[in-house]
């Protein structure tokens, strides 16, 4: 049952925050009050480390707000700052329909089996993927490079799952620190009254390099084991990487 509430509170969210941007901002109030359900039904279901850190950012807003006497206005906007980003991994599932009625899986799936002799050269190429999309689909990449890649790494690696999820989030913030519409590009130009024009070049060298350096990474990871092999053997320096990259997350 509150599997359900939140589904469909996720449903309304996309909507009135649709309304609230392209027809009236007087939906803003409702968008609000739909993200505080998503929040409530939501919360149980998130792991032990995400509640502990979603809670101190809950409690300090809440505390900042109440201190400030913001006026409800201010509730309001603060409550619906980060919908975008819940929205856009939202809007991204429908991705999966045109990906699924073009069988772009086996076809990359096709490929894979002669394009790639080893884990190294399949994790190299997701990750390069990953780099590109996340310059222009932010966190919208996750389940896109999940959905169009899973048949594939489930055919040729196992365990397929930290591996696949190692490739994407050693990258996906390195496609983001340059792309014209990132939100660390609109930060970073706020702050300091700078043009995109002028931080390209440095946000595009900082991306590459931290995207050499995760390639240098699992590089030596695989050079360690030398059981990471492509056709059903253990991989043991992606799952060694995604434990160290996470931890207890």
């Amino acid at each position: 049952m509150l599997l359900r509430i939140e589904r469909l509170a996720l449903l309304m969210l996309v909507i009135t925050y649709l309304l609230t941007s392209l027809v009236t901002p007087e939906v803003a109030t409702l968008q609000a009050m739909v993200a505080v359900v998503v929040l409530v039904t939501g919360f149980s279901r998130l792991g032990t480390a995400f509640k502990v850190a979603a809670g101190l950012f809950l409690v300090a807003g809440s505390s900042l707000l109440v201190i400030s006497h913001a006026p409800f206005v201010k509730v309001v906007q603060s409550i619906n700052g980060m919908n975008g980003f819940v929205v856009l991994l939202l809007v991204m599932q429908l991705f999966t329909i045109p990906l699924a009625i073009g069988n772009y899986q086996e076809a990359i799936e096709e490929v894979s089996t002669t394009a790639f002799r080893s884990a190294q050269g399949l994790n190299s190429f997701i990750m390069a993927v990953t780099f590109v999309l996340a310059s222009i689909l932010s966190l919208g990449t996750v389940p896109l490079m999940y959905t169009l890649l899973q048949t594939t790494v489930h055919r040729w690696v196992e365990p397929a799952t930290p591996f696949l999820a190692t490739a994407v989030s050693w990258v996906i913030i390195m496609g983001t620190l340059w792309a014209p519409g990132a939100a660390t590009i609109f930060v970073v130009a706020t702050v300091t009254h700078q043009g995109w024009g002028r931080l390209f070049l440095p946000s595009l060298g900082l991306g590459v390099l931290g995207m050499g350096l995760s390639l240098l990474l699992t590089h030596a990871q695989y050079q360690i084991e030398n059981s990471a092999v492509l056709g059903k053997h253990s991989v043991t320096g992606p799952i060694t990487a995604y434990w160290w990259c996470s931890g207890p997350f």
